[in-house]
Parts: structure tokens; C-alpha cells; sequence
């Protein structure tokens, strides 16, 4: 049986050798006729086109391939071993450098190009493979606008794609460049190392041929990432690649038009590096400067891939290079521009950067670049230590320029939007760590959340007029007799819009008294708290819109018509809350099952509280969207839980606690909110007097603060119940101010109501602007407050149940 098997394996290996005898046969007669040609013709001025060397290359590459079709993969047939013993790639190598004939470099360059991606078993193991490849990628790129750059880039990106599946094998072709004559102290320096792959690259990316740059870049991009360690070293120290890459980077932004419309900056489509595709909208859009900004922006975008891919060591330094030859040397000069124009351009142009940067590397040298390294808390007219560029950032989020402060305030929301953790550290929460803006219920005595919210009521009333405050105290409790009195009248609609809105705020207000009354007697635990928020925003009798439409309760819970209440779902399950189309109704959350925690009963505020205390700010006669058709609570809640998830999901990385926590400093000083969020609440006090599209901004950025899930900060946005230091102030206490300034102005603007719902049509669509309208930027200024204090109710009620279904 064994002698059987042995002759049959004899004779196979017998007819594979007299198959393979006259391939190799063939082989050498190819190779043997390509050198004759070179022995028996001395005219080089022929073209190689014209001469068989071309059909001789294509016959022994097809000979190789099949020979290796024909055996076990890994072993090499005789072709091979001819064409390795022999040296024929040296050979080859040689008669390409001198490109004689005319044309043999191309000849050439395809051989090995297709030899390397067609040949399977790996072959730059081999001395003298890799040797040859070494040698022949050295020609490449040293003639600008070559004849045969298409074959140089297709050879590189060959033997980079060969590398990059064989990482080791780089190695080969990192060459150590030792003086011939070396003294003592040169020999324990580390030698230079020659990385001509990656020179030879950078080279072919000058190409004025698109194609063949790209396909460079993709080159450098496969070397860049390799994870060899020896590569990124010599690639950083030895080349001038980063130099090369963020030169380029500046000499396009130099080519940017001195000033470009914001708008056009930031409607321009998506730039991706390497593709050059434009929607039909974009096609119809042009504007001086297109052309430059796309290059510019794509270039980024490369910097910004190669960055996310590239060796650590690698994208570091490209970091850095970029951020001290590029971001300080050009961005920073042309943003702190005297020319406002200019000036607006450049940030405009540098919030469109930062919005394309997703590379951590990258984005880290932008934020440090942005806002410097300073992690400790600000202290107030404090500026020594103090990053200029930073301070004059924050300085233009309120400069008289209009257009100037709105492009400030949308880079701080794009950075915003980015997962760094030095940025919310740096703009926000260095200085609430420390939590003394406000007095631990515990120093204190166990204050309630509602006691300590009286408290600071009280001392910010003190800053106002006590006499008007007491006044419309009183009034506020005249409404309310009058309002239980209208429970005993017949609760027949007048013709009157009016009347039917104030009667039907005024039936809904008792119907919830009656339906609290009768069914849970802890409800009056609620009403009593709501009134002492009430008080504090001087509107202690009036609900007001809630977060989902409410049917009228009608005497008892039982009566509750459920399916007329919106909701929205979250994390799967269904959260209703209602929402009002007409103002003066209450959040009721135990008609809707809510149960507060025993976090919240012993001493902190209910949501509840929460979201009624933001949604009475605005008092019901300066309120107008209950005259619309849709409050647009939903639209709220949607968004308010989609972009919470998104912040929190950015923000997993960051090790943030779940309750507030106090770090001890060794200076004592008042508390200060830091810089940023100075200028930002100083911007919501006057929220009356600023444009519509500088309030739209304002809040945004807001908006963007208070998803944030850290718990210091949250507090301070979104506790109206905080008991606050002496003298601190607080996005709620700013807006308490700002409605007793609206009282005011509400008494000096005639027709009020009428005209606030204009100004709401017209903001919304609905009516033609025609004509200017009296008090025009205080109504705009009301609406958007309006809307803001529903935003921030509905971004409490998400941040509490996301909190608890986790």
C-alpha cells in the first residue's frame, strides 16, 4: 500500500517538472532576448514602444503567474527562483533609472507594480526584491511633471498596500544614513534614518494632476498609519512631512478672499477630501471664493483623516505642527483683526473648521489653541493669568457689532457640540466645582428645597423695589378671589376671544384645586410649594403652560380622560405630560402616576416644581402661544431627548460624578461664575433689548449648557429651588429681574396683546412683515423668553426621566 502511494506521488512529481521544464525554458528566452537588445542596439533615441521589450516583460509575467497557479501556495517555481537568483528586478532597476530607451522607466514601473499585486506569495521578504522595490521607488517623484508620474503613483501605492498587509516589512525600506568618517560623539547619537517611500510621496502630492496627487495622499495615509513604531519615529523625525502637510493647509487658507459672506460659509456643502461631488443645490450656488474655500475645507478634512488614522506618535505631532504653524502664525492674527469685516470672516471661517474637526488628536491642539490650558478657577477682574485669545473671544460674545457677536457665539456653541473634555472644563465648570454659589442645606439646619427658595427670594427682592413687589403681591391675591369666585358663575363661552380664554384659564385653575381636594391630600403640599415659587417670580396665583395638552379635570381624577394627553416616548417607555393650549393650567403629575423619589421628598425639588417654577415665569397676559394652534411642547420634548442622549452619550468618556460635588480652594473669595458664563447671563438680561437672531443664539448656546449631564452644573441652570450664596446670581434670577422689567415696558407698549401676537405671526410665517411695529425688540424679546422657559422645562422633565429609567 505505502510503495503504491509512493509511485503515484513520483509520478506526479515527475509530470509537474516536465510541465514546468519549458516554462522556465520560455522564461530565460524572454529575458536572454531583452538583454541581447540592449547588447545589439546602441541607438537609445528609439522609443521602447517600438521594440519587443514590452511583449517580452507581459510574456515572463504571465509565465510567473502561471507557474504559481500551477503549485502549492508559499513555493516557488523555477521562473521564480530564476528571476530572484539571477537578480533580474536589479537588473531591471538599472535599465529604468537611465530610461533608455525612451520609455523603459514605464516599462518598468508596470512590471513591478503588477509582479507585487498579482503574485501571491509574498515577495519583499526577499533581499532582492525588497532591494530592487527600495532602490526604484527613490526615482520616483525626482522629475516634477514626469511623463510616467501615473506609473510612480500606481508602483508606490503598490508597495504601500503590500506593507501595509505585511506591517514588518517597512523595515526594509528605512535606511540608516552613517557618515563614512564619525567621530566619538556621533557614534552614541541615534542615525539618521532615510525614509525615501514617504519622500518620494510628498513629491508626487505637488503633481499639478489631480488624480495623481490624491492617489500620493492615500499613499501617505497607508504609511502614516502603520502600526510600526521605527515608521512613526522616522516619519516625525526625519522627513518633513508634518511641515509639508500643514504648508499646504496655509498656503490655501491664504488664498481665501479677505472676506466671504457668513451665510455662504456656512451653507457650503459638506467638503470630503478626494471627492469632488456637489448636490443640485450646490451647483446653483456660487459665490466669490467657492473654488479656494472647497480646497481649503478639503484639505482639512484630509489633515483631519490622517490624523484619526495615523500612528499616535504621528498624529500628535501633526497635531501640534498644525496648531503652531497654522491655528497661532494665521487663524489667531486674522481673528484679532482691527477690520470688523475681516474679523467676522475669519471666525466665521474658524467655526467652520472646528465643525469639521472630529480627530481627538486635532481637536485637542483647536480647544488648547481656543481657550488655552488653564484648568483652575477664574476669579472676577482677575486677567494675569488669563489666555488672551480666549479673553477676546468671550470679550466679542458681547461687542457692539451685532454680526460680529452673533459668528462669537456660534463658535462657542460648535465647541460646545464637540466631546472634549477641557472645553466644558475650561468655559464652565472650573469655577462650579467649588459649589460655593450657593449654602449647603445641611450648615443650615436641613432647610427644605421650598424654605431655601423663600430665602432666596427674599434676599433677591431686596435688591427691588419692596414697595411695587408688595403691590402686585396683593394684586396677585386679589386675582385669586376673583378667580374662585368665577367657579360659582356658569361656564358659558363669551363671544369675546378674550373672555373665553380668561374664563376658561380661570375654570381650569379651579377645576385642579377642586380634583387635588378631593382625591390626595398631598397634592396641597404641591400648590403650597408652587405658590412660594409663585411668589419668587411674583406670579404666585397663575399656572402656567406645561409640557403636553391637558384636558380639564373635572372634579375627580377618575374623570381624567387619558387619551386626549400627548406624550412622547422615552427609553421605552410611555412619559405623558401634558400640554396646554390655553395658559393658567397646572402640571398635575399624580394624575399621571408620578411618584417623586425619595431623593426629591427629603431635599431636593420635584421636576414638577421644576418644570411649573420655569413655565410660570412669563406671566399669562405677556404669553401668546396659547393663540396659536400648536404650543409646540412636543416638538420640544422630541428634541430636548434626542440631543440629551447624544450630549450623554459624548460625555461617557469623562468619569463625571451623579451629585453635585465641592471641591475645597485655598481663597475663599465671592463666588464667581467664571468669564463665559458671565457674558452669557449678562446677554439673557437683556434679552428685551437685543435682536431677535442675537436672543436665538443666546439661548441656543444656553440650550446646549443645560443638556450637559454634570451635576454641579445642572443645579446651578436648572435648580430655581437652589439656596444661593449672598450676591450670586443664577440663570433663573436673571430672568425674575427680567420680568419685573417686562411688567414695566408691557405698561408703556398700547395694545399689548394684539400687537405681541402679531410680532408672533410674523415671526413664524404666518403674516407679512409690511410695516415696523411699536416695541417691536421688546415682543420679540417676550416670545422668545416664552419659548426658552418651555425649552428648559421640557430639558429638566428629559434629564429627570432619563435620570431614572437608568
Amino acid at each position: 500500500m505505502f510503495s503504491k502511494f509512493t509511485t503515484i506521488l513520483h509520478n506526479a512529481v515527475e509530470a509537474l517538472g516536465q510541465d514546468q521544464a519549458p516554462m522556465r525554458e520560455d522564461f530565460v528566452f524572454h529575458w536572454k532576448a531583452i538583454t541581447h537588445h540592449f547588447v545589439n542596439n546602441k541607438d537609445t533615441k528609439v522609443a521602447v514602444e517600438q521594440t519587443n521589450i514590452p511583449s517580452h516583460l507581459r510574456q515572463m509575467l504571465d509565465l510567473l503567474l502561471q507557474e504559481e497557479s500551477a503549485i502549492e501556495s508559499g513555493i516557488s517555481g523555477p521562473c521564480m527562483e530564476y528571476l530572484l537568483q539571477h537578480k533580474i528586478l536589479e537588473t531591471l532597476y538599472t535599465l529604468g533609472r537611465t530610461d533608455c530607451p525612451p520609455g523603459m522607466k514605464q516599462e518598468v514601473l508596470s512590471f513591478f507594480t503588477q509582479l507585487l499585486s498579482k503574485v501571491r506569495q509574498p515577495l519583499l521578504p526577499h533581499v532582492n526584491v525588497h532591494r530592487a522595490v527600495h532602490r526604484l521607488v527613490k526615482v520616483c517623484g525626482e522629475i516634477r511633471a514626469s511623463p510616467s508620474e501615473n506609473e510612480e503613483i500606481q508602483f508606490l501605492c503598490t508597495v504601500c498596500a503590500k506593507i501595509k498587509s505585511a506591517p514588518y516589512t517597512v523595515n526594509f525600506f528605512l535606511e540608516s544614513l552613517k557618515s563614512q568618517k564619525q567621530d566619538i560623539r556621533t557614534m552614541t547619537e541615534q542615525p539618521q534614518i532615510d525614509f525615501a517611500l514617504m519622500e518620494s510621496l510628498l513629491a508626487l502630492t505637488r503633481s499639478e494632476d489631480s488624480r495623481v496627487a490624491i492617489k500620493a495622499c492615500e499613499g501617505l495615509l497607508l504609511c502614516a498609519s502603520l502600526p510600526e513604531e521605527s515608521s512613526a519615529k522616522a516619519i516625525i523625525e526625519n522627513t518633513k512631512f508634518c511641515t509639508e502637510i500643514t504648508e499646504k493647509l496655509t498656503r490655501l487658507y491664504s488664498l481665501l478672499p479677505k472676506t466671504l459672506d457668513p451665510g455662504d460659509v456656512e451653507s457650503l456643502y459638506e467638503a470630503n477630501w478626494g471627492l469632488d461631488v456637489m448636490t443640485d443645490t450646490d451647483e446653483f450656488i456660487t459665490f466669490p471664493g467657492k473654488r479656494q474655500l472647497t480646497s481649503f475645507l478639503s484639505w482639512l478634512d484630509y489633515c483631519d483623516q490622517l490624523i484619526m488614522m495615523a500612528h499616535p506618535f504621528v498624529a500628535k505631532q501633526l497635531s501640534v505642527v498644525i496648531h503652531q504653524q497654522f491655528l497661532v502664525k494665521h487663524i489667531e492674527p486674522s481673528v484679532l483683526q482691527t477690520n470688523e469685516s475681516g474679523a467676522i470672516t475669519s471666525t466665521c471661517l474658524l467655526t467652520r473648521c472646528l465643525r469639521l474637526v472630529s480627530s481627538s488628536s486635532l481637536l485637542t491642539q483647536f480647544a488648547l489653541f481656543i481657550l488655552g490650558e488653564d484648568r483652575d478657577p477664574e476669579f472676577k477682574d482677575d486677567t494675569t493669568q488669563s489666555h488672551k485669545f480666549r479673553m477676546r473671544l468671550i470679550e466679542r460674545c458681547d461687542h457692539l457689532s451685532e454680526e460680529l457677536t452673533l459668528v462669537t457665539l456660534k463658535l462657542f456653541e460648535t465647541l460646545l457640540l464637540k466631546p472634549d473634555e477641557h472645553i466644558f472644563h475650561n468655559l464652565i465648570l472650573r469655577n462650579l466645582l467649588t459649589r460655593n454659589y450657593c449654602i449647603d442645606s445641611k450648615s443650615t439646619g436641613e432647610k427644605t428645597a421650598e424654605e431655601a427658595s423663600n430665602q432666596s427670594s427674599v434676599s433677591e427682592s431686596a435688591n427691588q423695589n419692596t414697595d411695587s413687589q408688595t403691590n402686585q403681591i396683593e394684586a396677585d391675591k386679589t386675582n385669586i378671589a376673583e378667580a374662585d369666585s368665577v367657579k360659582e358663575n356658569s361656564e358659558t363661552e363669551d363671544g369675546s376671544e378674550s373672555s373665553a380664554v380668561e374664563k376658561d384659564s380661570n375654570t381650569s385653575k379651579q377645576d385642579e384645586r377642586t380634583e387635588e381636594s378631593t382625591t390626595n391630600e398631598g397634592e396641597s403640599a404641591v400648590i403650597e410649594g408652587d405658590n412660594v415659587v409663585a411668589e419668587q417670580s411674583e406670579e404666585s396665583d397663575k399656572a402656567n403652560e406645561i409640557v403636553g395638552e391637558q384636558q380639564d379635570v373635572e372634579n375627580t381624577s377618575e374623570n381624567v380622560d387619558t387619551s386626549q394627553i400627548s406624550g412622547i416616548i422615552i427609553d421605552g417607555s410611555q412619559d405623558v405630560v401634558p400640554t396646554p393650549d390655553t395658559p393658567g393650567s397646572e402640571l398635575d403629575f399624580n394624575s399621571l402616576g408620578f411618584v417623586p423619589t425619595s431623593e426629591e421628598s427629603s431635599n431636593k425639588p420635584g421636576v414638577h416644581k421644576v418644570v411649573n417654577c420655569f413655565l410660570s415665569l412669563v406671566p399669562d397676559e405677556c404669553k401668546s402661544s396659547y393663540q396659536m394652534s400648536d404650543s409646540g411642547y412636543d416638538t420640544y420634548l422630541r428634541d430636548a431627548h434626542r440631543q440629551y442622549t447624544e450630549m450623554t452619550n459624548q460625555c461617557l468618556g469623562f468619569n463625571w460624578p451623579l451629585d453635585p460635588v465641592s471641591i475645597k480652594t485655598d481663597k475663599t473669595d465671592q463666588f464667581f461664575e467664571g468669564t463665559f458664563l458671565n457674558v452669557i447671563l449678562n446677554k439673557l438680561s437683556h434679552i428685551m433689548d437685543q435682536s431677535y437672531d442675537i436672543n436665538l443664539q443666546v439661548t441656543s448656546v444656553v440650550s446646549k449648557l443645560a443638556q450637559l449631564p454634570h451635576p454641579n452644573l445642572h443645579e446651578y441652570l436648572l435648580d430655581p429651588f437652589l439656596n444661593l450664596s449672598p450676591d450670586t446670581r443664577t440663570m433663573y434670577t436673571v430672568f425674575t429681574k427680567v420680568i419685573t422689567d417686562l411688567k414695566s415696558r408691557q405698561k408703556s407698549i398700547p395694545d399689548f396683546n394684539r400687537k405681541l401676537l402679531q410680532v408672533r405671526r410674523q415671526l413664524i410665517g404666518l403674516q407679512n412683515n409690511l410695516k415696523s411695529i411699536e416695541g417691536s425688540s421688546t415682543l420679540e424679546g417676550v416670545i422668545v423668553l416664552e419659548e426658552f422657559c418651555k425649552e428648559l422645562a421640557a430639558i429638566a422633565f428629559v434629564k429627570h426621566t432619563v435620570h431614572e429609567t437608568q
